[in-house]
C-alpha cells in the first residue's frame, strides 16, 4: 500500500502503475507502427527507378534509387550533333588563338586596344571572362 499525498488515501501499487504502464505500451505501440511504417517506405523506396528523355527525343536515361544510371539510350543523330558541337568548339579556339597572335603583332595582345579586341571576340563566342 501507498499513501497518496493528495487525497490522503491510501491506494495500491497496481493503481499508480496502472496509467503509466498503459502510457508506456501506447508509446510502444506507436513506436513500433512508426518503424514498421518507416521499413515500408525503404522497401519502397529501395525499388523506385524514372527514366527521362530530351525534348528531341535523342537520348533516354533511367536512374535508379540512388541516383545511379541504371540505362541508357541514344539515338544516332546525337553523335552528329555531338562531333558538330565538338568541331564547332574547337573551331571557336582555334580562332582566339590566331587572334591573340595577331593581336600580339599587331597593337598587343597585353594592350588596351589587343584586350578590348580579344574581349569583344571572346563574348561573341561564348567565352566570357574564361577564353580558352
Amino acid at each position: 500500500m501507498r499513501f497518496d499525498v493528495m487525497g490522503g488515501a491510501a491506494v495500491s501499487d497496481e493503481t499508480w502503475a496502472g496509467p503509466s504502464l498503459e502510457r508506456i505500451d501506447q508509446w510502444e505501440s506507436a513506436f513500433s507502427e512508426r518503424a514498421a511504417r518507416a521499413k515500408s517506405l525503404a522497401e519502397c523506396t529501395s525499388r523506385l527507378s524514372a527514366t527521362a528523355g530530351d525534348a528531341d527525343r535523342l537520348a533516354e536515361v533511367t536512374v535508379g534509387p540512388n541516383v545511379q544510371t541504371t540505362d541508357l539510350w541514344l539515338d544516332e543523330e546525337i553523335r552528329r550533333r555531338l562531333a558538330s558541337a565538338t568541331a564547332r568548339r574547337d573551331a571557336h579556339e582555334a580562332l582566339v588563338r590566331q587572334s591573340v597572335r595577331l593581336a600580339a603583332e599587331t597593337v598587343g595582345a597585353d594592350g588596351e586596344t589587343g584586350q578590348a579586341a580579344l574581349a569583344g571576340l571572346n563574348g561573341r563566342l561564348g567565352f566570357g571572362e574564361n577564353p580558352p
